[in-house]
């Protein structure tokens, strides 16, 4: 019965251009609700994010149909005096009553409702109703109201046409969701018998804010007892279902959101908790989302896997992979500039710099567009931030040429090239970098030329199927190609990617043809639709000749889509700009701030101080007291005050003992900060592989040998031992290796986040002990249980630049 009336609303929805439904999304509606007839847990993966929103919609009308069918009542027998109740005589208005016992009338039982209205004509009023009509039109009541409603339940019931039905909500379920869907979804109207309603008159809901309180679903009366909780933030869910007694009996994680490498702690522990709870996992996301090693593990215990791996029978050919080749002598730039990263990334300013270099990259290796203006844009910022590095002027005038070479280069003039020689026109898609993707749409329609042009984030619609013959991505990484290929919009698809990438991305298709294989092995369509695609990705794979250039770092393939850099947004030094500007180094929005004196050091010429107008600082007095004072007050031979990294280390060594063996400290510590979900996470994994297999460091290092890594033994000692692990290791590369030999995608892919994580949690550890040590001034150093060091100035500069407020008034080691 519950089947046939979800059926039914389906079909309704599928004629009200509110609920954005298309032929192909009613279909994965009915097969949603097919999977909800079989016991257990499920994942339905779908080509695109389209049917989220839906789906959130339906599974909010499937509690509420189970609610009205399931014969629930209100027993009148089992209340206490006083309960406060809603009552909806046959007037159809519902209002909310006290319970005041039974009476008696021609020898039967009746029951005493009075309303709570004090003034008026219903003040006082009582109803005396039998068994009968108090299980039928009485339910629990949450709050009281003195305003009477309308009966949206009874319409809904006639709209389906049940002549009865129940009006207690004893089912609950949660769904997670992305904010902005469920924005939309309470701005949602529909028509009941010629009225229209609000779908949170009917749909009785709460929402669980991320400050871990509730508030009402809007439209939804005070009274009304919520059925579904809508969540929006998976760490506030995690922490709610750990702490509350939660009696729902089944969850909805709806989108990819929550699939991403930054909520894989959360997301475990989420998991876990259902499980406890035996609350049934209703998973709604995309194919392409669930293609790394740890999310396919999610999926195993699942009781049932749907996914889509076309839309139809015809499979998308895109057997072929372009390769565009890059002159030698640029090849060998890339290659310098490489090579200067490694050398130099574990100062913390390096990351920054870094992060500059892919976005450049990306650029110049995604447009059409000679000289291209927004790559020029990166290149000027670039340089305007070298001054600040302190480099050996050798070194910086090095990299500066390197750039200058870079810059200048052809490469979008052979990509543009390689474009005429694939052709293209007005039904080919081609998707490229955020960054260009304007740029490159305008030049193609400046030339009269016709194609559609769209960046990577574009959200995929079901307004792109039908439309494309063939489609064309440009320098993708793994999780932009995967997002592309697995959504099926053309039957023809081809990837460019420049020489010096290539081997790296072949590499990177070989772990696509896996997952796929590993997902299929789920899969309970098995349509036939996964094997075309494995064996189209083999053919792929084959087709690539051997690359002679292998490029030792590409940060493209090694960054989450959610920590990309913006060159619009993500500009540190601008010395022409006023407004709030974004550090691409950090995960929040640290406005600039003018620095205005600049302090180096005797014993450590890469040091320095980085001064406000009215910053202070702590420096060392005769008496052995420290004392903080105006930077543009110190003075040549003042001896600054500060906590050294490694002496930090010890701290963050009895914290990460402790993480590992309190799992309630681990998850609080963890909760709050994705850098420390990363750092933890990648550290664990090797720690875990080194004792599960009882390695030495001899076999260790013999190991990682087989992977081209060559380390002293000390340094796999270090790394190896948890007490005497460090914060940072000395490449990114050390911990994608560590990837490949654990077979672990995510710390392959994203090397460099989880580097970049190591770093942050450094910095934050070293705040931490600094702040403790800002709080020392006029007590005697001889007080402090932790080691102080100091720097002497040995020279202070006036300077006038715009930097992140995060590096102002504060040593900053450089080493």
């Amino acid at each position: 019965m519950v089947w046939d009336e979800i059926e039914k609303i389906i079909k309704k929805m599928a004629t009200n251009t509110e609920f954005k439904l298309t032929p192909r999304i009613v279909r994965v509606l009915n097969d949603v609700v097919q999977a909800e007839q079989i016991e257990g847990n499920f994942a339905y993966l779908y080509l695109n994010e389209s049917p989220d929103l839906s789906t959130a919609i339906v599974a909010a009308f499937l509690i509420l149909i189970e609610n009205m069918l399931d014969n629930g009542v209100v027993d009148p027998v089992a209340l206490d005096m006083e309960t406060q109740l809603l009552f909806t005589p046959n007037s159809g208005k519902t209002q909310s009553v006290i319970f005041k016992g039974h009476g008696s009338v021609n020898g039967e039982t009746n029951w005493i409702l009075e309303n709570v209205n004090k003034r008026g004509p219903y003040a006082g009023l009582q109803y005396s109703v039998d068994t009968q009509t108090f299980k039928a039109q009485v339910t629990a009541s949450k709050d009281i109201s003195i305003r009477s409603k309308q009966d949206i339940r009874k319409l809904f019931a006639e709209a389906l046409g049940l002549a009865n039905f129940s009006r207690t909500d004893e089912k609950e379920i949660i769904i997670l969701v992305d904010k902005k869907i469920l924005d939309y979804i309470e701005k949602i109207e529909f028509r009941l018998v010629d009225k229209k309603v609000k779908f949170g008159e009917l749909i009785s809901g709460q929402i669980l804010k991320s400050t871990g309180v509730f508030r009402e679903f809007k439209h939804t009366a005070k009274t009304s007892q919520p059925f579904i909780t809508f969540v929006t933030n998976m760490a506030t869910l995690e922490e709610y279902l750990a702490d509350a007694d939660v009696t729902a009996q089944s969850l909805y994680m709806i989108g990819n959101k929550w699939w991403k490498y930054s909520n894989a702690f959360i997301r475990k522990s989420l998991l876990e908790l259902t499980e406890d709870q035996k609350i049934n996992l209703r998973i709604i996301a995309t194919t392409a989302i669930m293609m790394t090693p740890d999310n396919l593990q999610s999926l195993k215990p699942l009781n049932a896997v749907y996914a889509w791996f076309s839309d139809d029978s015809s499979v998308s050919d895109f057997r072929q992979i372009e390769c565009l080749a890059v002159s030698n002598d640029q090849a060998e730039t890339w290659q310098d500039i490489d090579q200067f990263i490694d050398q130099l990334h574990d100062m913390p300013e390096m990351m920054t710099l870094l992060r500059w270099l892919s976005l450049l990259r990306g650029t110049l290796l995604s447009t059409i567009v000679f000289r291209s203006k927004i790559g020029q844009e990166i290149f000027e910022k670039i340089n305007d931030y070298l001054p600040f590095l302190q480099l050996d002027t050798d070194i910086e005038q090095e990299l500066r040429n390197s750039l200058s070479l870079i810059i200048e280069s052809k490469y979008p003039i052979a990509l543009d090239n390689k474009l005429n020689q694939l052709g293209y026109d007005a039904h080919t898609l081609i998707v490229t970098s955020n960054q260009v993707s304007e740029e490159v749409r305008k030049n193609i329609l400046d030339r009269r030329k016709q194609a559609t042009v769209v960046g990577y984030d574009e959200a995929i619609s079901e307004s792109f199927y039908g439309r494309f013959k063939k489609m064309i991505l440009i320098n993708p990484r793994a999780f932009e190609r995967r997002k592309w290929i697995l959504a099926d919009i053309a039957p023809n698809i081809k990837i460019l990617y420049p020489s010096i990438s290539l081997d790296r991305y072949r590499n990177s298709l070989r772990n696509d043809q896996y997952f796929i294989e590993q997902l299929l092995n789920l899969d309970w369509f098995k349509d036939g639709s996964a094997d075309i695609i494995v064996n189209a990705l083999k053919l792929a794979i084959n087709d690539v000749g051997p690359i002679a250039y292998d490029l030792s770092i590409d940060n493209q393939d090694t960054t989450d889509e959610e920590q990309q850099v913006s060159y619009r947004s993500g500009r540190l030094i601008d010395s022409n700009a006023d407004e709030p500007l974004t550090d691409p180094d950090t995960d929040r929005n640290d406005p600039l701030a003018f620095a205005q004196y600049q302090l180096s050091f005797k014993e450590n010429h890469q040091a320095r101080v980085l001064g406000t107008e009215h910053g202070k600082i702590l420096v060392k007095r005769p008496n052995d007291f420290l004392e903080h004072i105006k930077i543009s007050n110190v003075v040549v031979g003042d001896i600054v005050a500060y906590i050294k990294i490694e002496d930090c280390v010890e701290f963050y060594r009895n914290d990460f003992r402790k993480m590992t063996s309190d799992t309630e400290f681990r998850r609080k510590r963890l909760t709050d900060s994705v850098a420390r979900q990363r750092d933890y996470y990648w550290k664990r994994k090797f720690l875990d592989f080194v004792s599960r297999n009882e390695l030495g460091v001899d076999r260790l290092k013999e190991l990682f040998a087989e992977h081209n890594y060559k380390r002293s033994v000390g340094f796999f000692q270090s790394w190896a031992n948890v007490t005497k692990i460090n914060f940072v290791p000395r490449d990114i590369e050390f911990i994608r290796v560590i990837g490949e030999i654990i077979s672990d995608q995510s710390l392959v892919d994203e090397a460099s986040d989880y580097h970049r994580a190591s770093q942050q949690v450094r910095d934050k550890f070293q705040l931490d002990r600094q702040k403790e040590l800002d709080q020392m001034e006029h007590i005697a150093i001889s007080a402090a249980h932790y080691p102080i060091s100091y720097l002497t100035v040995q020279n202070m500069v006036k300077i006038n630049y715009k930097v992140n407020r995060a590096k102002t008034n504060c040593l900053l080691e450089g080493e």
